[in-house]
């Protein structure tokens, strides 16, 4: 705080000795705001993935920016493999970015790859939607074979009479 000066007496709430003590947090906070941005060098598209973490860690915008273009991408193939349903991946992506700008500082290089750690954020959101609200979107991303499709194929082979067939192992 030595080379902040900035006036805190015109918050007081009695004299101009004894400062309010919610504006002197608040000069404070807004203090490590600005300077935490100006310690560290931008993050560019070589930086390796744990020192954007860092970077979000600190609040750098750009470094998540460069995280969800280098991840984003293979994110969303591998839970469409796993989820035909696109607007149950857009949404555990968007959940898994919003996770990682909020808990960047949990992240520890000694526990392992920043990727390894991206990746658990969506799978454990795509598992928490599936299986929140009884989704019939499981499948292997096949279109054709997903919803009301796959419903009214089931419909017609019960009608033709394969569901007997299959109930009595012939």
């Amino acid at each position: 705080m030595d080379t902040l000066s900035v006036r805190t007496d015109c918050f007081s709430t009695g004299s101009p000795r004894e400062p309010n003590r919610a504006a002197t947090a608040i000069v404070r906070n807004v203090y490590r705001f600005f300077a935490r941005r100006r310690d560290s060098a931008p993050p560019g598209p070589d930086s390796d993935d744990a020192d954007l973490l860092a970077a979000v860690a600190a609040g750098r915008v750009e470094a998540l920016r460069v995280l969800h273009r280098r991840h984003a991408p293979w994110l969303r193939a591998r839970l469409a493999r796993r989820c035909a349903d696109p607007d149950v991946v857009d949404d555990a992506l968007q959940d898994t970015f919003v996770a990682v700008w909020r808990g960047a500082a949990g992240y520890s290089p000694a526990r392992g790859d920043a990727a390894a750690w991206i990746w658990t954020i969506p799978v454990r959101r795509l598992v928490t939607v599936l299986r929140g609200r009884g989704h019939r979107w499981i499948g292997d991303g096949h279109p054709s074979l997903s919803g009301r499709c796959w419903q009214r194929c089931a419909d017609k082979a019960w009608e033709t009479g394969w569901a007997g067939l299959l109930s009595k192992g012939g």
